[in-house]
């Protein structure tokens, strides 16, 4: 070794040197490395114990999808390795395993404690002690036999609480208990953070698919060219300020040559109020092929209405029928927002409700009122949305806002109107 060491140093060639230098480092590295695992075996095996137990551990738990098989998992862990009893994880974050049994209060100084990332003693609690816990808290530890409670926390973030009790030899827990401890609660803290994100982002694209059919029957449901009526200028436009409302109109002339329109509100908004909003398209279209007279079949889609849907659920509607052959114009009008009538003279009139809200009680009676419309009238027929939309002072559109445009526009078309 020493005529090695004479005449690698007596070499001039730089680069020799250098070579030789690196075989000769990794000729004993893995001799180095041999040594120092024959040591911790030796002299330190609880510690050789928990490094291959936890590696062991993180490879069990990398496939796992359910946060319920992942608590199991760890506490099974804990458990063996260990010899733990009882072994109870908290899970804070919303998940279907581990909830707490009692409420957090954020003054309890051991959860300030536990939050800032400490682990806490139980037995440091006495008569004398300053530190505040609720009353619930002790009973729960005292009815567990909790010795110790370990944060699981990921990314600074609090995940959840590992509850403790004895060791089963009944030894006091080492530096290397607390140290694999307070490591697998790391792990499993951040597994189940990337376990709530796949589970969101999952959610997330289940709700779009849903919400991308439900906005394209919407879509169908709608009126897709405005059609030609007889005697009257007619423009609709639907525009939701979520991906699917629960706002529907619809325009249908009958064989006899009359047009009916209307225009609807859903409770709530997304896929469920579209749903409800082509129940109802289906139940006006198939009750205008066997009556003109809408009141019978109002009557009876709102028991429908009521019998089949929540409390949470109704609609709001107006209806009406245009008879070109008379000029008549009759509607009803089920709680929904008043339209703006402007009739030929200037006179402004709200075609107020004659009846409940749809779906609200059973057996209800609506009136069904009738006019003659002059010509040069103007009828602005509208969701609440109209109303509710805001500029940027925050203020409400308002009906008043609404007659004053129709006011200032009666001369224009129906297109016109809406478009502007």
């Amino acid at each position: 070794m020493v005529r090695l060491s004479v005449s690698l140093f007596e070499l001039k060639d730089p680069t020799v040197i250098i070579i030789s230098v690196l075989l000769i480092s990794l000729t004993f590295t893995p001799i180095h490395k041999r040594i120092l695992n024959w040591i911790d075996e030796t002299f330190y095996p609880e510690r050789t114990k928990y490094a291959n137990a936890l590696k062991k551990y993180n490879h069990s738990i990398s496939g796992l999808i359910e946060a319920s098989d992942l608590i199991k998992e760890f506490r099974e862990w804990v458990s063996a390795t260990i010899g733990i009893t009882p072994v109870i994880p908290f899970v804070l974050a919303p998940q279907s395993a581990g909830r707490m049994p009692f409420r957090i209060n954020d003054k309890d100084s051991v959860i300030h404690r536990i939050r800032n990332g400490n682990k806490f003693f139980w037995d440091e609690i006495s008569e004398r002690s300053r530190i505040t816990v609720e009353e619930n808290e002790i009973e729960w530890v005292r009815d567990n036999d909790i010795a110790v409670t370990i944060p699981m926390i990921s990314q600074g973030e609090l995940i959840g609480m590992l509850n403790l009790g004895k060791k089963q030899n009944e030894d006091d827990f080492s530096a290397e208990d607390m140290d694999i401890l307070t490591q697998a609660s790391v792990q499993t803290a951040l597994a189940l953070q990337n376990l709530n994100l796949q589970s969101v982002y999952i959610d997330k694209k289940r709700m779009d698919k849903e919400l991308e059919m439900a906005r394209n029957i919407q879509r169908r449901l709608m009126p897709q060219v405005i059609p030609d009526v007889k005697g009257l200028d007619v423009y609709g436009e639907s525009r939701p300020c979520f991906e699917v409302a629960g706002d529907y109109y619809d325009i249908i002339t009958t064989k006899e040559g009359n047009t009916f329109m209307v225009i609807a509100d859903v409770s709530g908004k997304g896929a469920g109020a579209a749903m409800i909003m082509a129940n109802l398209q289906a139940s006006i279209r198939v009750g205008l092929e066997l009556t003109e007279d809408f009141t019978d079949f109002i009557y009876r889609i709102n028991n429908h209405i009521y019998n089949n849907t929540s409390s949470s659920e109704f609609i709001t509607m107006f209806m009406c029928g245009w008879e070109p052959s008379t000029g008549h114009f009759h509607y009803i009008n089920a709680g929904h927002n008043p339209p703006v009538l402007i009739d030929n003279n200037g006179t402004v009139k709200t075609l107020d409700a004659t009846g409940l809200i749809l779906g609200i009680l059973p057996d209800q009676k609506y009136e069904r009122i009738h006019f003659k419309l002059e010509p040069g009238s103007v009828i602005a027929i509208f969701t609440d949305g109209l109303e509710e939309a805001m500029n940027p002072d925050n203020e409400f559109f308002g009906q008043e806002r609404i007659i004053e445009s129709l006011i200032h526009s009666r001369d224009k078309s129906p297109k016109e109107i809406v478009s502007s």
